[in-house]
């Protein structure tokens, strides 16, 4: 995270390599912000405008034909299944409605296909389920490269029906240039695209290491059968490790807006909200908030598991605490944990993450801490002392 330029590489194939496009201090150039607050505010804009579709063809955007074998396809761990697109970005079309969803998929590459992970529920398996329940395979285009704020659009998880296209070009405040092939809207900003099938009656094994840097299990997952790889003259292969800080950006910040919107909604006085580094940027929350009722640190908890579903964890502290930094935290834990019987509140039984490796043996459980101060202590005995701006009042000390 502290490197904020972005990498350009050229590995053993021409095809130059790019990343680290979304460190946090380059998403906020991209919409020309200056912080957290003001991101959050920009991603809850409920703004869309629909994609202009251009003349032309799919060959002439992307000219150049490509075989799989020239992709710079890296293996990003040793336990990996082999090497993945990790920035793949997978549109199809519901066949009942036409309604068009763009979202992030994980690819593992082999000679010929590719192997996708689709996360059950998730919008591409609503249109996956139909398509087999019709007994076609789904016609997908694949995107590698495209620009970022469509990339970011496509992370979020807006209500099904709702275009990711739409959405970045509210975001971009102009519409998304588009062509159509095969009915998919594909934009043109492009570096890579990959047309094919994803079949609905062959499968093959696919594992990858997650945001935790846990090797995933092994999954069953179906086949994408590629017809055609194009690209621009000289395209980039974008990149992005596992489990990295760009991962979790990427992922995380999406849901900021949904855990903010969801708080105000319940009268909280929000300060900042964290979702964790130690927990892939997923797990655990950590939200700073002025405190206006006795009640609003448990309404806070119970809010964040109703916004993030995937959340195990969530902390609720004052907002003298930093809740970006581990070390503000660690000291609100010190100094506030009074009382687990009514600071802690603890459910069971309830659908978490399948990133976490723990409800593989045991019960879901979500877990949510609440040390904000009662109204009746005296916040000066809790807040850390100031230094002081210079020695006028101190006597000289010589050596």
């Amino acid at each position: 995270e502290r490197m904020d330029k972005i990498l350009l590489a050229r590995g053993k194939k021409w095809i130059k390599i790019v990343g680290n496009i979304f460190s946090f201090r380059n998403i906020l150039k991209l919409f020309k912000l200056s912080g957290k607050r003001q991101l959050i505010e920009k991603l809850s804009e409920d703004v869309r405008i629909k994609p202009e579709v251009l003349e032309g063809s799919l060959n002439e955007y992307y000219p150049r034909k490509l075989h799989i074998s020239q992709l710079p396809v890296p293996k990003y761990y040793k336990e990996d299944a082999g090497p993945y697109l990790t920035t793949s970005i997978v549109t199809a079309k519901d066949p009942d409605t036409g309604f068009q969803n763009f979202s992030f998929h994980r690819i593992l590459l082999k000679e010929e296909f590719g192997v996708i992970r689709i996360v059950e529920g998730r919008h591409l398996h609503q249109i996956y389920r139909k398509y087999q329940k019709k007994g076609k395979d789904m016609p997908v285009i694949i995107g590698i490269g495209w620009e970022p704020i469509l990339q970011i659009s496509a992370a979020m998880r807006p209500p099904y029906g709702v275009s990711e296209l739409e959405i970045a070009g509210g975001l971009m405040g102009r519409p998304v240039p588009v062509i159509k092939d095969s009915d998919i809207m594909i934009p043109v900003s492009g570096e890579i695209v990959l047309k094919g099938y994803i079949k609905i009656d062959k499968y093959d094994d696919e594992w990858m290491t997650d945001i935790l840097q846990l090797r995933d299990r092994k999954r069953r997952q179906p086949l994408f059968e590629i017809e055609e790889i194009r690209g621009v003259e000289n395209p980039l292969f974008q990149v992005l490790l596992p489990g990295g800080q760009e991962h979790k950006n990427l992922m995380g910040i999406p849901v900021l807006p949904k855990i903010w919107n969801e708080l105000q909604n319940q009268g909280i006085q929000v300060e900042d909200i964290h979702l964790t580094g130690g927990s892939g940027g997923w797990l655990h929350v950590a939200v700073a908030i002025e405190k206006l009722r006795d009640t609003d640190g448990k309404t806070a908890i119970l809010s964040v598991f109703n916004a993030h579903p995937s959340a195990k964890g969530v902390i609720v502290v004052d907002n003298d605490i930093d809740v970006t930094k581990y070390e503000d935290m660690e000291f609100a834990v010190a100094t506030r944990l009074r009382d687990l019987h009514k600071q802690l509140i603890y459910i069971r039984g309830i659908r978490g993450s399948s990133l976490d490796p723990s409800a593989k043996y045991e019960e879901p459980l979500k877990w949510g801490l609440d040390l904000t101060l009662p109204f009746e202590f005296r916040r000066e005995d809790f807040k850390k002392a100031n230094i002081t701006g210079g020695c006028e009042d101190s006597g000289r000390v010589d050596k």
